[in-house]
């Protein structure tokens, strides 16, 4: 128990193990620098007796410095003046700090804050393994970052909620400027396979949810630390799954299944090709028109996870409507289809 006595003044406040700060005083101030931390890993107690008060404070008055917490905290009796408590809103201690009873039950973010233009890895807190690498370009704005579990059917492996938004404006980040590294720790023994049997890494998988199925996305595999990662500007839902992984170049996906509108509309722009290319093999891919001239090749993602169409022809144009087909050509076997572009 840490019994405040005077003022306690920090550019950064740590609580590394359980801590309870109590006021010997009628007014104690904790300050930190303005944009600094107070950041909880374990257990954080702020208790004022009656009569007393404890007053947290950026070091720049209407600045706002941040609350993080990894672990938990309980609060009473403390005035809180422009800090990040109600999700990136600042606080009047006058208007909504206090209730009647001097005590104000405050509602923290989970996660942690990356600053723009910093490096960052935002661990998921009940296991560590499992983590979102950010590297220093990814974001223009100072976000709160989390790796949060989402709950999943027995048989459909372990799942998590990639979530950014901007610490200022509250709005939601769906896409990084620039590639992010996802790493899920998956189990020996994924429950609702068959009791019992031990997975080859070999047949693990990420997969990501699209907003309409979930697609398989593959990934690299850590055999010693059993996790598996991928690169993806993308933020949202993704998994680890078991999934027997292909021996040699495969499509497994195409995305939307058969039509697709180039308009510009952020929505089914693109059409987008899931394969898996264990081996490298060189690939050509190419879309022709219905009557078999080629109209443009297709591109492979930065990530290498999949193959794009944007609706282009080889001027740069955008294609007319109508029924187009698609061809991948790897080693000595041709795969293909046909797909519909709509405008």
């Amino acid at each position: 128990v840490v019994r405040l006595k005077d003022n306690l003044v920090s550019s950064g406040i740590t609580v590394n193990s359980g801590a309870e700060f109590k006021c010997l005083d009628d007014n104690i101030m904790i300050t930190t620098a303005a944009g600094e931390s107070i950041l909880i890993n374990g257990i954080l107690t702020l208790t004022s007796e009656a009569g007393k008060e404890i007053k947290l404070r950026s070091g720049t008055s209407g600045s706002v410095f941040y609350l993080t917490v990894n672990g938990t905290s309980s609060v009473a009796g403390v005035d809180f003046k422009d800090c990040d408590a109600r999700g990136g809103k600042k606080i009047s201690a006058a208007v909504d700090c206090l209730d009647s009873g001097n005590n104000y039950n405050v509602v923290y973010f989970n996660g942690t804050i990356v600053l723009a233009g910093v490096a960052a890895e935002v661990e998921y807190p009940a296991d560590i393994l499992t983590k979102l690498s950010i590297p220093a370009s990814a974001l223009e704005k100072d976000s709160k970052v989390s790796v949060e579990a989402i709950t999943l059917p027995s048989n459909q492996g372990v799942g998590f909620d990639m979530k950014a938004s901007g610490f200022v404006d509250g709005k939601a980040i769906t896409r990084l400027n620039a590639q992010a590294t996802i790493t899920i720790h998956y189990p020996q023994v994924f429950t609702g396979i068959t009791a019992g049997t031990y997975l080859e890494d070999q047949d693990v998988a990420i997969f990501t949810y699209n907003g309409v199925e979930w697609v398989k996305l593959g990934g690299v595999i850590n055999a010693a630390a059993k996790t598996i990662s991928i690169k993806t500007e993308q933020l949202g839902l993704y998994k680890a799954k078991a999934s027997v992984r292909a021996a040699t170049f495969a499509l497994n996906q195409v995305v939307p299944k058969k039509i697709f509108t180039p308009n510009g509309d952020g929505v089914n722009d693109q059409l987008k090709f899931y394969i898996e290319n264990p081996k490298d093999s060189e690939v050509i891919a190419k879309i022709y028109d219905i009557s078999g001239e080629e109209t443009s090749d297709l591109q492979l993602d930065s990530t290498g996870v999949y193959y794009y169409w944007d609706g282009k022809n080889k001027s740069g144009n955008t294609s007319g409507s109508g029924i187009y087909l698609y061809q991948f050509k790897v080693d000595s076997k041709i795969i293909n289809g046909t797909v519909v572009l709509a405008k």
